[in-house]
């Protein structure tokens, strides 16, 4: 007796996900799946003119899907570590490797040189 033919379920289209996706660049000094890594990788692509602090919370919130208000705590975070070294004591050791650079509500990215 022969069995009967396996129906199969029609596949659905994959779905496009409407949020951009920010690679995390190698020079990223903190944890890879972490919000802070996003808020980096966002201002990492907008290192050579900077971008404003309204913009980098609208590309955070829709690239992270997470609530504005968490996102404000992780873009105050990152965006803490200045020139002299000083930062928010969970960007501390990454202020080693960066500091932001603050103009009239745009805030501008900078690699330190490491030796």
């Amino acid at each position: 007796m022969k069995k009967p033919a396996a129906t199969t379920k029609p596949t659905k289209p994959a779905k496009k996900s409407s949020k951009k996706s920010y690679p995390i660049p190698k020079c990223c000094p903190y944890r890879k799946t972490s919000q802070y890594a996003l808020v980096f990788a966002v201002l990492f692509s907008h290192r050579q003119k900077g971008i404003s602090r309204q913009q980098l919370l609208q590309k955070v919130v829709a690239a992270s899907n997470r609530p504005e208000k968490n996102c404000r705590f992780n873009i105050a975070v990152v965006v803490s570590p200045t020139e002299d070294g000083k930062a928010h004591p969970s960007a501390n050791k990454a202020a080693n490797h960066y500091f932001i650079e603050r103009i009239n509500g745009w805030v501008k990215l900078h690699l330190r040189e490491q030796s």
